[in-house]
């Protein structure tokens, strides 16, 4: 179809118009899964990172128990972790402890 104006198409040529583009942005090679999507953001988001913290734990009487380093710049108390205004739970799920 040749460029036209929308306002100078007949209704049919606007239809047309309407299912070509439905039918090329329904088969984009381009597309990623949500899953894809969330991975590459967390790594461009850890490109950032300038500081890291690393927690030590124990499971202790079925409870996680964490342990940061001296002069952390985190406060840690059993399985809670204070980050500025943030207040990080981590809790463990039935089955037991798989490493990251």
């Amino acid at each position: 179809m040749s460029e036209k104006q929308l306002t100078k198409m007949t209704d049919a040529e606007f239809q047309e118009l309407m299912e070509t583009y439905i039918d090329r942005s329904s088969r984009r090679d381009d597309a990623i899964s949500a899953s894809t999507f969330l991975e590459l953001l967390f790594d461009a988001l850890l490109q950032r990172v300038q500081n890291v913290v690393q927690l030590e734990g124990q499971v202790i009487d079925g409870k996680l128990v964490l342990a940061p380093p001296e002069e952390a710049p985190v406060q840690v108390q059993g399985n809670r972790i204070l980050l500025g205004d943030w207040q990080i739970v981590v809790t463990l799920r039935d089955g037991g402890l798989q490493l990251a």
